[in-house]
């Protein structure tokens, strides 16, 4: 994970904040791939950018949307 990225995941004392639960991103992976990631654990691996940042920010949507992502 970048650096950026953790800083956004971490609060005083390197400890995640206890509000962050689902924060997201994609990273380029090993075997030319993309691999989307979320804090709560959810991941997804292809071979295209595009496809991997469609499904981060379809995980994105439901968890605001749907009771049974939460």
């Amino acid at each position: 994970m970048s650096d950026k990225f953790l800083e956004h995941l971490l609060a005083d004392e390197g400890r995640i904040h206890p509000n962050v639960s689902h924060i997201s991103t994609v990273i380029d992976a090993p075997g030319r791939s993309f691999q989307g990631l979320c804090t709560c654990g959810w991941s997804s691996t292809f071979t295209h950018y595009e496809e991997a940042d469609l499904l981060r920010a379809m995980h994105a949507h439901a968890v605001r949307t749907f009771d049974s992502y939460r």
